[in-house]
């Protein structure tokens, strides 16, 4: 079986190394001459130094591939869209604030077992979706926090984008609309309401309300799918289980490579969720991918990690937005002058940890923080 993490360098990322350990993660470190010129994707995190991270490069990419990050101690725009091709998710600059490396990794580590354990509860109605300007019918057989799977008459390109529009009938009594992109198409087999493929569909930034909203689906359906008519009744093998990304280790690659396993627990839920990857940092706040438990009008203590040898400039921050497409906004209030002169600095520094994902102008205002503090309304009230 595939590690959890991967780890390759030549020497430089025994820090990288430690906390691993501490966290409790199960992983592989390769180095120097052990580094094969091809090897399996591992099943939650690969963390490489530039000179070996382009060994991923021929690997799949998607919501089901490991998170990449890359740590350099020099970089290039050059280096920054090779590794954006490749499929990396994260920069890391040297020197970086040892404490968040430390919560990149854990939310790394936590975001992959998130992953492996979203589950897809059967729904079994009929939809509609739009790719560019037409409109067609389709049914959703399952659906899960991070995508569904749609059965269509005509057949979807792979990574072509869709919106999907859930009826009152699946929902709370309101329409849901979902983007998201297709990740693989397969044959619908027999018995599939007249559809000729099963599309597997991933779900682009959900906000929270929409992540509330699918979450109320799924426990209302948990049981089984909804009621249909026989003419579009679904057959389950129209919604093949996925292939797994890496093929399990084989006996040779054990015995070459270090596997490093420990017996405690790599996180817990709630320590992993306190952490956040601001973008658009500003004096008046920034924004943040939707984020569990966070409602609007919430109060927030903030740790914001920059410098990698100054102590974490602490902040109060409140929710004041929630959209589809912009994740959730953060305003800062209450900023004494120190804390001001100290983020008035912070702004203007190339970030240590930059999404190589969200395009040049987000990642340019990135900041790893995290949540001290949460105080909702109805606390206050």
């Amino acid at each position: 079986m595939s590690p959890s993490v991967l780890l390759i360098d030549d020497g430089e990322l025994d820090d990288v190394r430690t906390l691993l350990a501490q966290l409790g993660a199960e992983f592989v470190h390769m180095r120097g001459g052990q580094v094969p010129t091809e090897i399996e994707p591992p099943r939650d995190l690969f963390i490489a130094t530039t000179r070996r991270a382009l060994i991923a490069e021929p690997w799949p990419v998607g919501p089901k591939a490991p998170q990449k990050i890359a740590v350099v101690t020099e970089d290039s725009n050059t280096l920054r869209n090779r590794l954006r091709r490749a499929g990396f998710d994260l920069l890391i600059r040297r020197p970086v604030h040892p404490y968040a490396l430390r919560l990149v990794l854990l939310k790394g580590l936590y975001s992959g077992a998130e992953r492996r354990q979203d589950p897809r509860v059967p729904i079994g109605y009929p939809v509609r979706y739009r790719v560019g300007l037409r409109h067609r019918k389709a049914w959703i057989a399952d659906l899960s926090l991070s995508g569904g799977r749609l059965l269509v008459k005509e057949r979807l390109a792979p990574g072509s984008r869709l919106t999907i529009q859930l009826p009152s009938g699946v929902t709370d009594g309101r329409g849901l609309s979902l983007r998201g992109s297709v990740l693989r198409v397969n044959a619908a087999g027999e018995n599939s309401g007249g559809a000729s493929f099963a599309a597997a569909i991933h779900f682009e930034k959900l906000s929270m309300n929409a992540r509330r909203r699918i979450f109320n689906i799924l426990n209302d359906r948990v049981h089984g799918p909804a009621v249909l008519p026989e003419a579009v009744a679904l057959d389950k093998r129209a919604c093949p289980e996925p292939t797994p990304l890496a093929a399990p280790a084989t006996p040779d690659d054990r015995r070459k490579h270090e596997r490093v396993l420990y017996e405690r627990a790599v996180a817990t839920p709630g320590e992993a969720q306190s952490v956040i990857m601001g973008r658009n940092l500003s004096m008046g706040g920034m924004r943040i991918d939707a984020h569990a438990g966070l409602e609007l009008g919430d109060r927030l203590e903030l740790a914001l990690y920059g410098d990698a040898n100054e102590s974490p400039i602490r902040v109060g921050a409140e929710v004041v937005n929630d959209e589809e497409t912009a994740g959730v906004g953060l305003r800062f209030v209450e900023l004494d002058p120190g804390v001001a002169e100290r983020l008035e600095k912070l702004i203007t520094h190339l970030p240590a940890v930059e999404p190589l994902q969200d395009g040049e102008s987000d990642s340019m205002g990135s900041i790893v923080s995290s949540i001290l503090e949460h105080r909702s309304e109805a606390d206050e009230g």
